[in-house]
């Protein structure tokens, strides 16, 4: 994966083919509400699924198991589930802001939370299963390391300049013993026996709010933020940020990112707040939303990846889970790439463009909008465009998959 250079001048925007989608929500199946929070996958890759009216798991032989909060030791201890993940047992760990409800294999239940345990807070974020004797468990108030049954509480606001206990994600190093922590307006922790902080007065750290965490095939860490963007801490040491700032061709809803995986072929996919999904790699955006594609919507809360089949399972605010399986997509970058020929793309007045066929273009601003609908005529066309104001804008073509181009008014 290429991190090094910074100036796209053009983003190609493919969208995936209408039939390739499945979309599972309250109407047309047992998912217990369309708005999901989290999913994840457990050992036997079923989706388990936290939304905000009670949880579920959808098996690979697209059989559905439901849970509600039905009363101690026969249900959930609250509805509203924020995060869930499976341990190395296979038992469902489901987050509220009531505690952690734990649904074991043979669907009996447990319970994590103030009243019974040392949590510091019911409002658990994050967990990561170390190994059989330790887990992680990050909440809204400080960090849990449950070792051998012994819990260790750690406070991070007893330390000098340290400035949250909000952990949002933990994470542990794919070769060496180092587990890294996201927090809310805290920066980057690491521990490998002691704890080490980083944040934007330390390091090149530009959000100390970290939305995901994750580490690519070359040992990068990739970090998702709330108004930086997207953050990449090399494996020698180096920082890269891609976002509206530094590469000013990218589109502003890009600085707001929320959770990241990486697929089969070292794509970055990554969710946006409410402007649907990116897919990144070396240098090329391709985004995807509700106009475009057959995303049901562009508020997304969550996404994971499926790397036996290839699928992503996206998770949104409103209408359930979407499903792509990335097998399926044929996209032919050189019959977009010839289709049109933009002859001036700094422009003042007219716009040039040489299209191979007849085709309608929309010209879309840098929030997305679009200000301007176009026939093209096969042959020249002189557009004009002394209407629109100075800036970044794009040229969308619905037909033959779709592709942006970039454009600017001077």
């Amino acid at each position: 994966m290429n991190f090094y250079y910074f100036i796209i001048f053009i983003i190609p925007t493919f969208v995936l083919s209408q039939t390739n989608w499945e979309v599972y929500n309250s109407e047309n199946s047992p998912l217990p509400y369309n708005q999901v929070n989290d999913l994840s996958l457990d050992l036997e890759n079923n989706l388990v699924i936290g939304t905000e009216y009670g949880a579920a798991k959808l098996t690979n032989n697209q059989t559905w198991d439901v849970f509600f909060d039905e009363g101690e030791g026969i249900g959930l201890s609250s509805n509203i589930i924020k995060y869930i993940d499976t341990d190395l047992n296979n038992n469902i760990w489901a987050c509220s802001p009531d505690g952690i409800s734990i649904i074991h294999t043979d669907y009996t239940y447990s319970y994590l939370n103030m009243n019974n345990t040392d949590l510091p807070s019911n409002f658990t974020k994050s967990l990561f299963f170390e190994n059989e004797n330790r887990t992680w468990i990050g909440t809204t108030s400080g960090l849990i390391l449950i070792e051998d049954e012994n819990w260790n509480i750690f406070d991070f606001l007893g330390l000098t300049n340290i400035t949250s206990n909000h952990i949002t994600k933990i994470i542990k190093h794919p070769t060496n013993e180092t587990i890294f922590f996201g927090t809310l307006n805290g920066g980057i922790v690491t521990y490998n026996n002691e704890f080490t902080f980083f944040n934007n007065n330390n390091s090149q750290l530009l959000d100390n709010t970290i939305r995901d965490l994750h580490f690519d095939e070359n040992e990068n860490l990739i970090m998702t933020t709330t108004f930086a963007g997207l953050g990449v801490w090399t494996n020698t040491s180096s920082w890269v940020w891609f976002n509206s700032q530094t590469n000013p061709s990218l589109p502003f809803f890009i600085n707001s990112l929320g959770d990241l995986i990486i697929d089969n072929s070292n794509n970055i996919w990554l969710t946006t707040i409410e402007n649907g999904l990116i897919k990144y790699y070396n240098n090329n955006w391709t985004f995807y939303n509700s106009e475009n594609s057959s995303l049901p919507e562009n508020e997304i809360n969550c996404i994971t990846y499926d790397n036996i089949n290839n699928q992503l399972w996206i998770g949104t605010q409103n209408s359930g889970i979407a499903s792509i399986n990335l097998n399926s997509i044929t996209i032919s970058e050189s019959t977009l790439n010839n289709l049109l020929n933009i002859k001036n793309r700094n422009f003042q007045t007219s716009l040039l463009i040489e299209s191979k066929e007849n085709i309608s273009i929309e010209i879309i601003n840098y929030y997305g909008s679009v200000v301007k609908k176009i026939d093209l005529q096969k042959g020249l066309n002189n557009i004009y465009m002394k209407d629109l104001n100075s800036g970044v804008y794009f040229i969308y073509t619905p037909e033959l998959n779709n592709h942006l181009y970039q454009i600017v008014k001077i």
